[in-house]
């Protein structure tokens, strides 16, 4: 578990122990951070539901499941040190960095002051080393700039400490890791006035988010390429309350973008999300191929004992299908897409029909429950929300409400 403060060296410490063989997530990008862990480890912060415990469970679960030893680096994360109860056997690497160099970093990428910038990495070290003196797991230190100063020798000593036994040729392979900054990692993480991330295809539209971090009041406007042709500018304006890391007085940055029913085609299309107002732009995943699910819909909240849920096929009659919900793993119900859902219309999604579960009433426990949702002989679709954990409601809160 790699501790640090954002802009600290935790990518490198990262990109050295994945080097090293340790399994730090899947699809990394330049930052080696785990993302669908660290979502999962900040809604437990921020929300402290049940639901959001569940989640985060499960995903170490998953982890401890795939790989006997395992790793993950989330900036931060020192100062909510008590996820450190959901891992297997946890080991603490902690990561210190010159104050100036960590301040000057946030600064150019958050276009604050350097003098607030300094107080705010003052404070975050000093609670970084009262962690490292009070912790009680097994724990290891690292000097950001002796590790650069002498990799070699760092990364023996790393992987000494984390018994981990290395040929000499990997132990150089890791350490050529810390000579290097990867223009992919400036990409993702270096300073910009304008950031974003494009984070996919959900219920026919694109979502994402992108922030103007020298004027967070302003929304930012977007341009839209499919094949190379401009198709259309939108503003992202939508509320986003996950965006709090970035934003203080405004969270409206969000956006979803209709995809026209003319790519609705079987074909992939090159896409491309630009802002054209500033030159110092970094929005993730602004480029990538579309090819429009056959089948696509949403699983959605539970209403008077019932699971709902609605599907679009836009290839055929979706009164046709059928799907099912798995919870907790177990086959539990199988329904056909025959509920009226006229709300669907007016939105764009004529043709589109609900689902409704019946769910047995063993499950209304009071507890939170994994949910998948499948169609059945259907291989290309997508489901906004599945899988998901849900919190069931009681037997006694369910004869309350209906009081």
């Amino acid at each position: 578990m790699v501790c640090g403060i954002e802009r600290g060296g935790t990518s490198m410490i990262a990109a050295v122990l994945h080097k090293l063989g340790i399994t730090m997530g899947d699809n990394l990008d330049a930052t080696f951070e785990d993302h669908e862990l660290a979502n999962a480890a900040r809604d437990y912060i921020s929300l402290s539901t049940q639901s959001s415990q569940v989640t985060l469970k499960h995903a170490v679960k998953t982890r401890n499941q795939r790989h006997a030893q395992w790793g993950f680096k989330i900036p931060n994360i020192f100062l909510n040190i008590e996820i450190i109860e959901f891992i297997r056997d946890p080991v603490l690497v902690f990561v210190f960095r010159d104050n100036i160099a960590i301040a000057e970093r946030i600064a150019a990428s958050t276009r604050r002051s350097t003098a607030d910038a300094f107080d705010y990495v003052a404070n975050l070290q000093g609670r970084l080393a009262e962690t490292f003196a009070r912790t009680t797991r097994p724990s290891l230190a690292i000097s950001y700039e002796k590790a650069v100063a002498k990799p070699e020798e760092f990364v023996r000593h790393m992987a000494e400490t984390l018994s981990l036994s290395m040929p000499q040729e990997a132990l150089l392979a890791a350490a050529e890791v810390v000579r290097r900054t990867p223009a992919e990692y400036l990409a993702v993480a270096g300073p910009a006035d304008i950031i974003g991330h494009v984070e996919g295809f959900d219920c026919g539209d694109l979502v994402g988010w992108a922030v103007d971090l020298s004027n967070e009041t302003r929304s930012v406007s977007l341009t839209v390429e499919i094949d190379s042709i401009l198709i259309a500018e939108f503003a992202a304006e939508q509320l986003r309350a996950d965006l709090w890391v970035y934003c203080h007085a405004n969270l409206k940055h969000g956006f979803r973008w209709r995809v026209p029913r003319t790519y609705y085609d079987d074909v992939n299309h090159a896409v491309v999300i630009r802002c054209t107002s500033s030159a110092s732009t970094r929005i993730a995943n602004a480029s990538f191929d579309l090819r429009i699910p056959e089948i696509f819909g949403s699983l959605e909240e539970i209403v008077d004992q019932t699971l709902r849920g609605w599907l679009f096929w836009w290839k055929g009659k979706t009164q046709d299908l059928y799907a099912t919900v798995e919870i907790d793993d177990h086959l539990i119900v199988r329904a056909s897409a025959d509920f009226p859902r006229d709300d669907l219309e007016p939105i764009g999604f004529g043709g589109a029909q609900g689902l409704a579960f019946e769910i047995p009433p063993y499950l209304f426990d009071g507890k939170t429950h994994q949910v998948k949702m499948t169609i059945d002989g259907c291989q290309q679709y997508h489901i906004s929300g599945s899988p998901r954990f849900i919190e069931f409601p009681s037997t006694s809160e369910i004869q309350t409400d209906n009081e």
